[in-house]
Formats: structure tokens, sequence, C-alpha cells
């Protein structure tokens, strides 16, 4: 929540690199109960992560100038450049049949998912993220011939992000260097747990035990 007293204390820095993307398959999403997660895959070769959030903005005139303004958030959009989308990925993204290494594609049945990237900032801290719920499609594809010179073709997904319904929210983001991070919560204690679930919080590892139970006698 913004508060019009707060100071930034961090120094805002660029990026310079994108790594450690996850996904987990989302198994509950229910008003008014806690989510449900399988446990997180990693997929290796990242090589490009955006998210576009298609933000829209919109103006109404009257008395001759601009009244009001409104804002809000668009489809929002992930796209992820990989290595490549090995069959036993895309079975499991797209939904199709994958037995003894062979896929066979049909009509795809997406499952939703969360999607986890790490991103390396120019101070060597890194910012996590953690999209909650989302559903991948099949991406166009595409190869060139061989060549004199070495061309390396990687893979692609295009990813639709929503708002988890049990939480009301699509994002969370967190910085291994934020100075308002709870004590005790180190940029190794973020990298064990970040990945291990969409839903970890970071400080509970550290919290004193709010009713700790007195010695007998």
């Amino acid at each position: 929540m913004y508060n019009a007293a707060i100071k930034l204390k961090s120094k805002t820095l660029p990026k310079i690199g994108v790594d450690e993307f996850w996904f987990a398959k989302l198994l509950k999403d229910e008003v008014g109960e806690d989510p449900e997660y399988d446990p997180s895959v990693k997929v290796p070769g990242t090589v490009q992560v955006g998210f576009n959030p298609n933000s829209q903005t919109g103006t109404f005139y009257a008395d001759n100038i601009a009244y009001a303004v409104a804002a809000q958030l668009g489809d929002l959009a992930l796209t992820v450049g990989l290595a490549d989308i090995p069959p036993e990925l895309s079975a499991i993204w797209f939904g199709h049949e994958y037995e003894n290494g062979l896929l066979e594609e049909g009509q795809i049945d997406p499952i939703d998912m969360a999607v986890a990237y790490r991103v390396k900032k120019s101070n060597n801290a890194h910012r996590y993220v953690w999209l909650y719920k989302t559903k991948a499609a099949p991406p166009a594809e595409s190869v060139d011939t061989k060549t004199n010179t070495i061309n390396f073709q990687s893979g692609s997904a295009v990813i639709s992000a929503a708002v988890l319904v049990s939480k009301n929210k699509f994002r969370r983001i967190l910085d291994d260097d934020d100075p308002n991070l709870s004590e005790g919560v180190t940029p190794a204690l973020i990298f064990e747990n970040w990945f291990k679930s969409p839903l970890w919080m970071p400080g509970a590892e550290t919290a004193p035990d709010p009713d700790p139970e007195l010695p007998e006698g």
C-alpha cells in the first residue's frame, strides 16, 4: 500500500540477465480457500522472459478539459524463450499424449500453472518472480537449415496470466537486496525456498514463535 511518508531506500539498477524458470501445476483455486499446487518443476535453458500487462488508459473530457483519467490492466501476457520445449514438457503443458518417448498431438488442454523466474541485476543481486495462474499455448515453429555459420535456434512459449481467484492477485515479486526484508531473510534463504512453492512467505522460517510453550514445573 502506498504511503506518502515512505522514502525509497533502494537504488534503481538495470537488469542484466534471467534464469531459473520453474512451473507448478495449479490444483485448486476457489474463493475463500487457500490455493493448492503440485511440487514445482525446473525447466533448464532459460533464454528470455518478457511480461506485458497490456495496460490501458483513457481520458474523459468535460467542461472543455481532460476531466478524469482512468487506467486498468489488459490481457496479462508472458513470453518465454527456452533452449527447447521437449516433447515431455509439451505433453505436460498442452495436454498431449506422451508415452515411451513418443508425443502425439491433438486438441490441446493446457494446464493451469504458476510460473517463476529470476532476474539478475547489475549489482549481482536478484529479483524473484512468481505468476500465480497462467496457461501456455503451443508456439509457432520455424527451423532454418544449417549453413557455414552457427545459428542457434531456440524455442519459445506464449503464456497468458490471470488473477488468482483465491487471492485476487496475479503476481508476486521479491528483490533479495531489498532493505525492507524481514530480519534473517538472506539471499541464500530466498534462493533456497522461492522456487519450492508460489506461496512461500519470506520470514516464516526466521519469525519467533508467536505462542511459545512454557516449560513445565
